[in-house]
């Protein structure tokens, strides 16, 4: 009996293998999901697009990277090319802090794409560039044109990371900066694995991927970047987002609902995320003169 389960388990994996939804597909479905119910919320990707662009703009995650921004460039709004810009979320907040901003964003789609940005840039009276296009073929007339490109979960799917890095270099203008966030890293081929197998979306669509610390370490320097910081796990809340004291204080019994036991268990929570599979690291980068 227990073989024949098996044997069905193989079939269903090799039949999702064989069908992969895109990524439209794929957030309308988990969308539909009450499973997947927590995560459209943590991830910004519900149906309504203004909704994710608000609460983004207000999460930890971009007050932490605004802040981060700003004292690099001491307050200046600055020239930005946001790299896989997905539904607008992060091209849309940076907008309303001023800064001149292209959306690089390949689909097309109203719901995770091209047009999601340009409705959620309409609604929030901003303006928004969109280059519609793969990082990797980024047009001639756009090298050397930006202050920062700043990548949002973006640089682990590029389907070279090598390629990914070079274009960041063009696209830059003299000492620009590469600011990229929330990236999976792993330690090895095994550890791929795991992170792979246990994604809550990749089984749907097949895009996720993840590097080693020192694959990206070393293609930044084989590209002419130097590195300015690198963001542990649980070192910034634009990395351990959506957690945050008072997320772990709601999930607590009342009965343990007390300062010292809740920070306590958010920081053994911060320390298991360094050593998680598919854990997200975050990197500063400087264009070499």
């Amino acid at each position: 009996m227990l073989s024949q389960i098996q044997l069905l388990v193989e079939i269903l994996q090799e039949l999702l293998k064989n069908h992969r939804m895109n990524w439209h597909d794929t957030i309308i479905s988990i969308q539909k999901s009450d499973i997947h119910k927590d995560l459209v919320l943590d991830t910004f990707i519900s149906s309504d697009i203004n909704f994710n662009i608000k609460r983004y703009s207000e999460s930890q995650e971009f007050l932490e990277i605004n802040k981060i921004i700003l004292k690099i460039y001491s307050g200046r709004k600055i020239k930005i090319l946001d790299v896989g810009a997905g539904n607008g979320i992060s091209s849309i907040a940076l907008a309303k802090e001023g800064h001149y901003v292209t959306a690089l964003e390949p689909d097309i789609s109203d719901l995770v794409g091209s047009q999601a940005i340009k409705f959620g840039a309409n609604i929030n009276k901003v303006k928004v560039e969109i280059i519609h296009t793969f990082f990797e073929d980024l047009p001639k007339e756009y090298f050397n044109s930006f202050d920062l490109v700043f990548a949002r979960q973006s640089m682990h799917h590029a389907r070279s990371l090598n390629k990914f890095i070079l274009s960041a270099n063009k696209a830059l203008t003299k000492a620009g900066y590469l600011f990229t966030v929330r990236d999976h890293v792993v330690s090895n081929k095994f550890q791929k694995k795991i992170f792979l197998k246990k994604h809550p979306l990749h089984r749907f669509y097949g895009g996720e991927n993840a590097y080693t610390l020192n694959e990206y370490l070393k293609t930044f320097s084989k590209n002419s970047f130097e590195l300015e910081k690198i963001y542990k796990p649980s070192s910034t809340p634009i990395n351990y987002h959506p957690w945050c004291i008072e997320r772990v204080n709601r999930r607590l019994p009342l009965f343990l609902r007390n300062t010292i036991i809740t920070k306590v268990i958010f920081s053994i929570l911060k320390f298991r995320m360094n050593f998680q599979s598919g854990r997200l690291y975050s990197f500063i980068l400087r264009k070499a003169s």
